[in-house]
C-alpha cells in the first residue's frame, strides 16, 4: 500500500492569522449560537440536525424517540426496577422495589435534560437548585432498550446523586454558567454544543461584521481550517479524545478557546493497555493518533479531514469515503479488495474501520477510527488486569512531568480502578511530588501523614475549596483538629454537598449540635434527599430526645436510600425509645435477613425480647 504524505501550504500566513486571531479571541466573549444563526442562515440550519447540535437539550423543546411501551429496566444487583412514562410532554423515571405482592419503595424523578443527540443514546439529568444530576437510566437507539447508563452497571448504580461535573457538561453543551469552585451547580444551562465551541467566542466577530459587512476574512472568528494543523485537531481533541484530563494550575479544559493549545489548559492522559481491539465511545482522536495514516501524513490527517462538522453523518454515503482516502493513496489497485470500490454498500472504512461495540457504553457500536489492515484473528489481546499498573500515555503533549502522572494515577484510582497498585505507585514519587497532589494522595490512601508533611501545610496559602476538603477529612480521619480547614473551604464553597456532609458531622462528634443543624438543615434545602444530612439529622435528633423528628428524617432517608444500614439500624433504636417493641422487631428481623453474618442484630433481638417480654408481664 503506497502512503503519500499531504504538506501544508502557506503554513506561515495561517500561523499569522491565526495569532491575530488568537488575540482577538481572548478580547471576545461568547453570544450565543442563534446570534451566529442570524447571518449563517444555512449551515446553522444544517449544524443544528448534526449530533453536536442535538447533544443537549431541556425535556421541553424535545421530540421523544424512545419506545415507552413496557419501558422497565431492572437492577439485579440492587433489586431495583424503573419505569419510564411520559405525561403531558414530561419524562418521569420511578424507581420502585417489589417484594412479593408488596412495593416496599417508591420514588418518581422528573427528568428536566436530554444529554446525547438520539444517534446512539439518549441520558436524562434532573435539576434540583441548580444543581444538575444524572438519572440512571438510558434508551440505546441502536438496539432499542432501555437499560442502566453507562458506569452503573455491575452493582454500581450510583442511582439519582451523580453529579454532571463541569468538564461533563463542557463536551455536551455550551453557553452554560458553572459556579465557582462548585461540583455540579450552574446557574444558566445551554441548547447543545453551538458554533463558539469549535470557532471561538463571537463578540468580537459580530461587532466587525456589523462594522464593515463587506469583508471576506475576519481575524475576530476562528476558522480551523485555516489553523495549523495541531490546532486543528486540538478543537476536535476537546470533546473526542476521551482520557483523564490532568488541569493545569488555574485552567480546565472549559477555558479552551480554538486557536490556543489543548495543552495549555490541560493534559490528557489515557491508561494504555495490551489490547488494541479496546477503545471507549469517544476514543476518536485517540484511536486516529496511532493510526499509520495518521503518522505518515506527519500528524496532518485530521478529523476535518473525513467529516464535514456542519452535516449530519448519514448525509455522506460511505462510498464518499473512498475519495478521501484516495486523495493519499495512489489507487485501488493498492488495496488487495479493491472490488470493494464497486460495491455501493461498502467502502474503505467497511474493513480498515470496523464498527465495534466500545469499552464504556453497552449497547452502542461506532466506527473505530485506529484505520490498520484488518488482523486475521479479531480476538482482543488481554486486557491489563489488577496485578500491573497501566501505562499513561499522553495524546497532548510531548512529555509527561512526574506530578502530572502522579495526579492521573489518582485520578485513575478514585474513578475507575481501585488497585492498590495505583497508589503504591504514587507513593515512591512522593517526595518529588507537589504540595496539592500529595494531599490528594492521603485523601485516597487514608494514610496518616507525617508531622513535617502536616507542619508544611499552611490553611492561608491554599485558595482551592476541594483541597482544604481533602485536608480537613486527613484531620478529621487522624483525631487532628479539622475544623480551621472546614472553615476555610466551606466559606470558598458551601455547595460542595458531601464535603459539607462532613463537616457537620465532624461538628456533631464534638457535641457542637448547634452548628451542625444549621449546617445539614442549609444542606437540606439545597439536596432534600442528601442521605448522610437527612441520616445524622435524624441522629442528632434522636439523643436529644426528640423523637417524632428523629423518625420523621430517619424515615426520609430511607424514602430516598431504602439501603441505607446506618437509618435502619436508627429505626430499631427509635422504636424502641418509644417502647415499640413490636415494630422495633419487625425493622430488626428485616435487618437480620439482610445482613446475617452481622452478629450485633442476634444479640439486640435477645435483648429486646427481653424487654418486650418484661412489658408483656408488667401490663
Amino acid at each position: 500500500m503506497v502512503i503519500m504524505v499531504v504538506s501544508c501550504s502557506d503554513e506561515e500566513k495561517k500561523e499569522n492569522t491565526n495569532k491575530q486571531s488568537s488575540e482577538n479571541q481572548l478580547k471576545a466573549e461568547y453570544i450565543g449560537a442563534k446570534a451566529c444563526g442570524g447571518c449563517h442562515q444555512d449551515i446553522y440550519k444544517s449544524y443544528l440536525e448534526t449530533g453536536k447540535g442535538k447533544a443537549f437539550h431541556a425535556i421541553a423543546n424535545t421530540t421523544f424517540v424512545e419506545d415507552f411501551r413496557n419501558a422497565k429496566v431492572f437492577d439485579k444487583h440492587n433489586k431495583l426496577w424503573y419505569r419510564m412514562d411520559t405525561l403531558k410532554g414530561e419524562l418521569l423515571v420511578t424507581e420502585y422495589r417489589v417484594k412479593g405482592v408488596d412495593t416496599t419503595h417508591l420514588l418518581v424523578f422528573k427528568a428536566d435534560y436530554v444529554i446525547g443527540s438520539g444517534n446512539k443514546t439518549r441520558t436524562y439529568l434532573y435539576e434540583e437548585n441548580n444543581f444538575v444530576y444524572e438519572i440512571p437510566v438510558t434508551w440505546y437507539v441502536e438496539k432499542k432498550l432501555w437499560d442502566l447508563s453507562p458506569g452503573y452497571e455491575g452493582g454500581n448504580n450510583s442511582r439519582f446523586d451523580r453529579p454532571i461535573t463541569l468538564l461533563c457538561m463542557s463536551c455536551h453543551n455550551s453557553d452554560f454558567q458553572h459556579v465557582g469552585q462548585t461540583v455540579n451547580k450552574f446557574t444558566s444551562l445551554g441548547d447543545g454544543i453551538g458554533c463558539e465551541k469549535c470557532h471561538g467566542p463571537g463578540s468580537v466577530h459580530q461587532m466587525k461584521m456589523k462594522e464593515d459587512p463587506g469583508q471576506q476574512t475576519d481575524p475576530g472568528i476562528i476558522n480551523p481550517s485555516k489553523l495549523p494543523i495541531a490546532l486543528q485537531f486540538d478543537v476536535c481533541r476537546q470533546c473526542h479524545l476521551e482520557g483523564i484530563n490532568i488541569d493545569h494550575p488555574g485552567k480546565n479544559l472549559a477555558n479552551f478557546r480554538p486557536g490556543q493549545p489543548l495543552d495549555f489548559y490541560t493534559t490528557i492522559l489515557i491508561p494504555t493497555n495490551n489490547s488494541t481491539e479496546d477503545y471507549g465511545f469517544a476514543s476518536h482522536a485517540e484511536r486516529l493518533q496511532q493510526s499509520k495514516c495518521f503518522i505518515a501524513s506527519n500528524e496532518k490527517l485530521t478529523c476535518v479531514s473525513c467529516h464535514d462538522p456542519h452535516k449530519k453523518l448519514d448525509q455522506t454515503p460511505l462510498t464518499a469515503y473512498n475519495q478521501k482516502c484516495l486523495n493519499c493513496h495512489e489507487s485501488t489497485k493498492a488495496c488487495s479488495h479493491h472490488e470493494v470500490h464497486q460495491n455501493p454498500n461498502l467502502s474503505c472504512v467497511t474493513c480498515h474501520m470496523p464498527k465495534n461495540g466500545t469499552t464504556d457504553i453497552p449497547h452502542v457500536s461506532t466506527s473505530d477510527h485506529f484505520i490498520r489492515i484488518p488482523e486475521k484473528s479479531t480476538e482482543s489481546k488481554p486486557a491489563v488486569n489488577g496485578t500491573s499498573v497501566p501505562q499513561m500515555r499522553n495524546f497532548t503533549g510531548k512529555s509527561t512531568p512526574i506530578e502530572t502522572l502522579a495526579k492521573a494515577y489518582l485520578s485513575h484510582f478514585e474513578h475507575q480502578s481501585r488497585s492498590a497498585l495505583l497508589l503504591d505507585t504514587v507513593k515512591r514519587m512522593l517526595n518529588k511530588l507537589d504540595l496539592v497532589t500529595k494531599v490528594r494522595y492521603f485523601y485516597l490512601s487514608k494514610e496518616l501523614p507525617d508531622q513535617p508533611f502536616l507542619q508544611e501545610l499552611k490553611k492561608e496559602k491554599i485558595n482551592d475549596a476541594r483541597i482544604l476538603y481533602q485536608i480537613a477529612d486527613i484531620h478529621y480521619r487522624n483525631a487532628l483538629d479539622p475544623f480551621p480547614w472546614f472553615e476555610k473551604a466551606y466559606a470558598l464553597d458551601p455547595d460542595d454537598l458531601n464535603f459539607v456532609s462532613l463537616y457537620a458531622e465532624a461538628l456533631q462528634k464534638k457535641n457542637r449540635f448547634g452548628e451542625a443543624r444549621n449546617l445539614l438543615q442549609t444542606l437540606l434545602e439545597k439536596k432534600p434527599g442528601h442521605r448522610e444530612a437527612l441520616s445524622n439529622l435524624g441522629f442528632d435528633y434522636l439523643i436529644h430526645g426528640d423523637l417524632e423528628k428523629a423518625e420523621y428524617y430517619t424515615r426520609k432517608a430511607l424514602r430516598y436510600h431504602p439501603d441505607h444500614v446506618l437509618a435502619k439500624e436508627n429505626i430499631v433504636n427509635i422504636y424502641l425509645q418509644k417502647g415499640l417493641y413490636d415494630k422495633a422487631l419487625k425493622q430488626l428481623n428485616e435487618l437480620q435477613q439482610d445482613y446475617p453474618q452481622d452478629q450485633r442484630y442476634q444479640k439486640l433481638k435477645m435483648e429486646l425480647k427481653k424487654l418486650q417480654s418484661q412489658a408483656a408481664t408488667s401490663g
